[in-house]
C-alpha cells in the first residue's frame, strides 16, 4: 500500500530585497513545464457495466505542457489574498487490449483517442494571526473550482463526461526564521469529505544567498481522491515578479492517490497496456 508520495522540491528564486515595506507587495508567479502521468483511472458512471480503465494507458505517461499562474495580493500586514490558475490538457491516441465501457457505451479493443482536461482555479484568504522576528503563521480558507472533462473517440463514436464543482479547503502556512538568512516554510491546503478529499502540503527550507537570491528545498505532498483518481507528476519552471524583481523557480510537484488500489503507483505505464481492474 502506498499512502503518500513525497516529492523533492528544488527552488531557485529571486526574492525582493530584505528591506521590504510594512505591507508586502503583490507578486505574480508563472510556472511553465511538463507533466507526467503516473496513474489516472476513471469509471463513468461509477457502476457496472461501465469499466474502470486507465486513461494513462491510452494517452501515455507524457510529458504534456503544464502551466500554473499564482497571484499573491497582501491587503495589509494581517490580511492577504491568493489566486491560482492551473489548466491541464492531455489529448493522445493509444490502444486498449480489451473492450472499454464508458458512459454506457462500449468501445472495442484497439485504437482509441482519449482527451483529459483538469483545470483548477483557487481563491484563498489568509489571516496572519502571529508574526514575530522568528515566526509567522497564516490561517484561512480556499475555494477551489474544479473543471474536468474526459472524452473517448473511436471512429464516429464519441462520448464525454464533464465534472465541474467547487471544493472548500482549509489553509495554513507557517514560516520559521530559525537562523540568520535561513527560513523554513510549511504550507497546507486541504479538506476531506464523503465525496473525496484534496490535500496539498509542502515543507521548504530556504537560504537567502543574497538580497536578490533565495535558494530553498523541501517536500510536497499533494493528494486527490474522488470518483476520478489521479497521480500527476509535474516539473514546472516558475517565473515570479515582485515589483521590478523577477524570479526563476524550479519545482517538482506530485499529485498522488491515497488508496490501496494504487499500490503500483511507481510503475511506468506505456500506451496500449491492459486496463487494471480492481
Amino acid at each position: 500500500m502506498l499512502n503518500r508520495v513525497l516529492a523533492a522540491l528544488l527552488l531557485l528564486a529571486v526574492a525582493a530585497p530584505a528591506a521590504a515595506a510594512a505591507t508586502p507587495r503583490p507578486t505574480l508567479a508563472l510556472e511553465l513545464g511538463g507533466a507526467w502521468q503516473q496513474r489516472n483511472t476513471a469509471q463513468v458512471p461509477n457502476d457496472v457495466p461501465n469499466t474502470r480503465f486507465a486513461l494513462d494507458s491510452i494517452t501515455g505517461d507524457g510529458p504534456v505542457p503544464a502551466i500554473r499562474l499564482v497571484l499573491d495580493w497582501p491587503l495589509s500586514e494581517k490580511h492577504r489574498l491568493r489566486f491560482l490558475a492551473a489548466p491541464l490538457r492531455v489529448d493522445e491516441t493509444g490502444a486498449t487490449d480489451a473492450p472499454t465501457v464508458f458512459q454506457d457505451t462500449s468501445f472495442a479493443a484497439g485504437v482509441v483517442r482519449a482527451r483529459y482536461r483538469f483545470d483548477s482555479y483557487r481563491a484563498s484568504y489568509r489571516y496572519v494571526f502571529h508574526s514575530s522576528d522568528r515566526w509567522s503563521w497564516q490561517f484561512g480558507g480556499t475555494a477551489k473550482l474544479r473543471d474536468a472533462e474526459i472524452e473517448l473517440r473511436q471512429g464516429d463514436l464519441t462520448r464525454r463526461k464533464t465534472d465541474t464543482g467547487v471544493v472548500p479547503l482549509l489553509a495554513l502556512e507557517g514560516e520559521w526564521r530559525f537562523a540568520p538568512r535561513w527560513r523554513a516554510v510549511f504550507d497546507f491546503e486541504g479538506l476531506a469529505a464523503p465525496q473525496g478529499r484534496a490535500i496539498d502540503a509542502s515543507l521548504q527550507v530556504g537560504y537567502e544567498a543574497s538580497p536578490q537570491l533565495l535558494l530553498s528545498a523541501g517536500y510536497l505532498v499533494p493528494r486527490w481522491r474522488g470518483r476520478q483518481r489521479q497521480a500527476l507528476h509535474v516539473r514546472p519552471l516558475r517565473l515570479r515578479g515582485a515589483a521590478s524583481h523577477l524570479a526563476a523557480e524550479l519545482t517538482e510537484r506530485v499529485i498522488s492517490p491515497t488508496s490501496n488500489d494504487f499500490a503500483r503507483l511507481s510503475r511506468q505505464r506505456t500506451p496500449g497496456r491492459e486496463t487494471v481492474r480492481r
